[in-house]
Parts: structure tokens; C-alpha cells; sequence
């Protein structure tokens, strides 16, 4: 590959980049690579209880396409009790250590293209 495809492959990387930043990172200031979020004015909730995480799991879509784990929602779905129950304990873990693992940050992004100049992302 020559040094001029290079440059304009990483210049049309970096357009993409742009704006995925700005289409998911909406009102979220960034100062030095660090995200500053709104505070949460120290609300007291209740952990999550195993009704309501049997429920958000029930609703979940079923043709969905899984994520960077691999894990369809269907087989979340229709894992069975056993299943819930450790979704239900590993949830309240996380809601006590108040602490998300960092993969549950990555996501996968497929951008398709619908009609327009090819050259705009938001085509």
C-alpha cells in the first residue's frame, strides 16, 4: 500500500472516529481523555431484585446480535433459572462495589450505509 492511500485511509478512520464520538458522547465534556459526567445528586436506591432482573432479561429481544462476549440474548433468555439466579448475584455484586467491569464498556459498531454521498457518515 502506498504512504498516499495510507494517509487517506487513517484520515477517513479518524473522520469515522469523530464522529462516533460525537453521535454516542452526547453533553459529556472530555478534559485530557478524562469523561466528566453530571454527579448524581447521592440518590438512595434499592438494589436490584431478582424479580425485576427475571424481568429486564424476559424483555430482552431474542434476534439481537451478540456483542464482543459472543453471547446471544437468546440463550441469555432461555438459559433457565440457574442462569438468572448468577445474571441476578453477579448484578448485585456490581451494584454493591459500585464498580462496572471495563468490558461492559466495548460494543461493536456496524455502520450501514443507506442512501446519499457515501462520504458522510450519517449516510
Amino acid at each position: 500500500m502506498t504512504t498516499e492511500k495510507r494517509k487517506k485511509n487513517k484520515q477517513i478512520l479518524e473522520r469515522w472516529q469523530q464522529y462516533f464520538k460525537e453521535l454516542l458522547n452526547p453533553g459529556v465534556e472530555i478534559i485530557n481523555s478524562t469523561i466528566i459526567h453530571d454527579p448524581i445528586n447521592n440518590l438512595e436506591l434499592e438494589e436490584p431484585t431478582y424479580k425485576q432482573i427475571n424481568e429486564i432479561i424476559k424483555n430482552m429481544k431474542s434476534n439481537k446480535a451478540a456483542g464482543p462476549d459472543e453471547i446471544l440474548q437468546k440463550f441469555i433468555k432461555n438459559g433457565g433459572l440457574s442462569l438468572k439466579q448468577k445474571i441476578h448475584q453477579l448484578i448485585v455484586k456490581i451494584w454493591k462495589q459500585e464498580k462496572i467491569p471495563c468490558e461492559w464498556s466495548e460494543g461493536i459498531l456496524c455502520p450501514t450505509y443507506k442512501k446519499g454521498d457515501r462520504k458522510q457518515c450519517n449516510n
